[in-house]
């Protein structure tokens, strides 16, 4: 009779233990394990024990600014540089026209842009972002660079004695670009940077878009 009352405590206990075992092993199993996605053949971080990528300094999202938020800028900084010939505006007197026309020996051309000046050479920069669509020396009109932006825009940077660019190249608003130089179109004028910007095809006046932002353009 006390052996059968032994055997019936007994019994209990080593259910109980073998379940707590079996618990145990199960619970140390799924830690021990690293699920993947298809695909997804890669050990744990060495010292972080967790799976590549999940870093969350990895996972934060890059600030992107986009192009179309910048700020057209002047293409220079020198605070001495003036205009010395302004954009052709078919509306305005024909005394101030007539300071806006461009001398090529007998010939005289509308200003398609305006022409800065300075007495010594200075950096011309990006007005804007983009990609370097042209950068070539022409005899007449000097060095030249043509950058394309958003927005349907373009700008044109000549008279230039050096670049610093080549096609294809993508520059950032304010990088420089070039320095001033000569051209055979107006000799007199020295030193200078002539600048166009065109807006869909068709040349506008740089004045009347400085400061503003392009998508609103």
């Amino acid at each position: 009779m006390e052996k059968k009352d032994i055997k019936t405590i007994i019994t209990p206990f080593i259910y109980l233990f073998t379940i707590i075992a079996v618990i145990t092993s199960v619970y140390f199993l799924q830690k021990s394990l690293i699920v993947y996605g298809p695909g997804q053949n890669k050990k744990p971080d060495e010292y972080t024990g967790e799976p590549p990528g999940n870093n969350d300094d990895e996972d934060e999202d890059e600030i992107v600014v986009g192009k179309l938020d910048e700020i057209i800028v002047k293409p220079f900084t020198d605070k001495d540089i003036k205009i010395v010939k302004d954009f052709y505006d078919y509306e305005a007197e024909s005394s101030v026209q007539e300071k806006s026309l461009k001398r090529i020996k007998s010939l005289y051309l509308q200003n398609l842009g305006v022409d800065y000046s300075n007495s010594k050479v200075f950096d011309v920069i990006a007005v804007l972002s983009g990609t370097v669509m042209d950068v070539r020396d022409d005899e007449t009109f000097g060095k030249i660079i043509e950058i394309k932006h958003e927005n349907g825009l373009t700008s044109i940077y000549q008279s230039l004695s050096a670049t610093n660019v080549k096609k294809g190249d993508v520059v950032n608003q304010g990088e420089v670009i070039g320095k001033s130089g000569k051209s055979n179109i107006d000799p007199d004028l020295g030193n200078h940077l002539h600048f166009e910007l065109i807006k869909d095809g068709e040349n506008v006046n740089p004045g009347k878009y400085y400061n503003k932002k392009v998508k609103d353009l």
